[in-house]
């Protein structure tokens, strides 16, 4: 994948993102206690959606579970009796738009609360003492991407290796000299930034692939 210069407009993932919305319009998409989709969502939106995923969880269907809680926040999808059900008003404004407009209002709502609070994104699994670095591996991440050349792949490690050497892949405070603590947010930052390069920014039309 490359960084994009100016914008790019990824047509396939609004138009999965309209299917996740007629979906949640006909049924709903099925919730657990914990406000996760459950196993029969999942694979619904999966085959209406094309996806390769057999997953049985969100945390292991990271572009379905990306897909559905940017529609969430953008306020296209309403959560009553224990499901996701399409805001049927401004799903319509929304889909009767051009595709760049129909994309800035998804950009929106990742930099403004999905990109801002980890909480919108669960299956990451950022705990509450590390919601300033996960802010913090996000901004470091789209400006070392501002910085490559739009013609040269972006790959994960060199990206990581940025993210290391701007001790951003060590645990805050105290935290830090404790091994296991260690390994353990240095998991969570490669897996974030995993996430970014390969589901979010892509999905958005931010990093070309």
């Amino acid at each position: 994948m490359t960084a994009t210069e100016g914008l790019s407009y990824p047509l396939v993932f609004l138009h999965d993102c309209a299917r996740c919305l007629a979906l949640a319009t006909s049924a709903g998409l099925a919730l657990n206690p914990q406000n996760y989709l459950q196993p029969t969502a999942l694979a619904t939106i999966a085959e209406v959606c094309r996806l390769a995923s057999v997953a049985t969880s969100e945390e292991h269907a990271q572009q379905l579970s990306f897909t559905v809680r940017l529609l969430w926040q953008a306020d296209f999808l309403e959560h009553r009796d224990s499901a996701l059900h399409c805001a049927v008003e401004a799903t319509a404004t929304w889909l009767q738009q051009p595709p760049v407009m129909q994309l800035q209002v998804l950009r929106d709502a990742w930099w403004f609360r999905l990109a801002l609070d980890f909480q919108h994104l669960p299956t990451l699994a950022f705990p509450d003492h590390l919601a300033r670095h996960w802010r913090k591996v996000i901004r470091a991440t789209c400006l070392w991407i501002s910085q490559q050349p739009t013609d040269q792949p972006i790959t994960l490690k060199p990206l990581y290796t940025t993210l290391h050497t701007q001790h951003l892949t060590l645990p805050p405070g105290n935290q830090a000299n404790l091994p296991s603590v260690q390994r353990d947010v240095a998991q969570r930052v490669r897996g974030l930034a995993a996430f970014l390069l390969r589901v979010a920014l892509p999905s958005l039309g931010l990093v070309r692939v």
